[in-house]
């Protein structure tokens, strides 16, 4: 199995868990408590990639913040690791599921099977048709949860759904870790997942009920928009920053193959970058041909 394939079927195993963690209704403190595993299994993850990047010869001192990013791009394996695990014993040292909610078996697979579908749509290659499924994709998991959530048990009433709401909101900011540190590239998939979750949570709070020609639809039109801003505006620079970001670490540590393939792919991405080819001129410029 390659890894681009791994990392998401990683994403919707952390989304089955998490899914799985609003579902049994845990109490306060027992959430409070399971969000500081997961807290708690990130932070070991970027320290262990801290580590990760001394060893290999990087130092934070000329740019701390240059030096956080490159820990987050270049250490996927540590910080998904550190943060799913931490989940996972979250909740199965700090959750107890009410009889006929011990679901936790049934979320992991269908988060899996819903990572290995994200990993099937960002096989489409025309980006219209990706920004359009991903948005399709979305709008589904709304209605399903909108739709559906009262005919689950412990989710009956206002307060009840307010909680998984609350619960779901909590979890978008760990998801988007997730996205941002992976190594393969993000794509729209994962932003359609991301304000699917945002207006489940926006409209089980009842935000925005009071605006006046809008009411709920602000719940949905708001992730819409957002969801066509940054996948039409946003991601393709992300990606292109992300390369050169990469780039930059590996000629600062010699690494001449893999800085030619980031600094190339940041320009196939986009051919008018300044940054990737001045990367490029540089790394040109300190090879020693023999």
């Amino acid at each position: 199995m390659n890894a681009v394939r791994v990392e998401y079927i990683s994403k919707g195993l952390f989304l089955g868990l998490w899914a799985y963690l609003a579902l049994v209704e845990p109490s306060a403190e027992g959430f409070a408590r399971v969000v500081g595993w997961t807290a708690a299994g990130l932070g070991l993850g970027v320290l262990l990639g801290v580590v990760q990047q001394l060893v290999r010869g990087y130092r934070p001192g000329a740019n701390p913040l240059g030096f956080l990013l490159m820990v987050l791009l270049d250490s996927p394996v540590v910080i998904y690791a550190g943060l799913i695990g931490g989940l996972g014993l979250g909740i199965t040292t700090e959750t107890d599921p009410p009889e006929g909610r011990n679901w936790l078996g049934y979320c992991a697979l269908a988060g899996v099977v819903l990572g290995f579908g994200f990993h099937q749509l960002t096989q489409v290659q025309d980006r219209l048709w990706r920004v359009g499924l991903g948005l399709g994709i979305g709008g589904a998991l709304v209605y399903l949860v909108v739709s559906y959530l009262e005919a689950l048990p412990g989710l009956e009433t206002v307060e009840q759904q307010r909680a998984f709401g609350v619960i779901i909101l909590i979890g978008l900011p760990f998801f988007y870790v997730l996205t941002f540190c992976g190594e393969t590239e993000e794509s729209e998939v994962e932003i359609a997942a991301l304000c699917a979750g945002l207006g489940i949570g926006l409209y089980l709070l009842k935000w925005a009920t009071n605006l006046p020609m809008l009411g709920d639809k602000a719940a949905f039109l708001i992730p819409v928009a957002l969801y066509f801003v940054y996948s039409t505006s946003w991601l393709v620079p992300l990606r292109v920053f992300k390369h050169n970001l990469r780039g930059f670490g590996y000629m600062y540590l010699g690494r001449v193959p893999q800085a030619i393939a980031c600094f190339g792919r940041a320009l196939q991405i986009d051919r008018t970058s300044e940054l990737a080819a001045s990367g490029l001129y540089a790394l040109h410029r300190k090879v020693d041909v023999t």
